[in-house]
């Protein structure tokens, strides 16, 4: 437990001397500002009635393939979102 308090410590210690920078860059690299919000969790606009999939592995989207196709299929607007690792 207090290895991960320690780690816990370093990474707030870290994000917080690093976001000056990460600031000072998002300033100067207009083009790196593009999804910030999506990529810090903030929302974006949906279509009321819209359905998002998400899938996380290669399984997981030849698995949702089907029902992304069906909910299509039915005019159903659906969003899709993947993770790489």
């Amino acid at each position: 437990m207090a290895n991960a308090l320690v780690r816990q410590s370093v990474a707030v210690a870290s994000a917080l001397a690093l976001a000056p920078v990460a600031g000072a860059a998002l300033l100067l690299r207009p083009a790196w500002r593009e999804g910030v919000g999506e990529r810090l969790g903030w929302r974006t606009p949906r279509a009321r009635g819209s359905v998002w999939v998400h899938a996380a592995s290669v399984g997981e989207v030849l698995a949702a393939t089907r029902l992304v196709d069906a909910l299509g299929e039915n005019g159903r607007i659906v969003v899709v979102s993947t993770t790489t690792t």
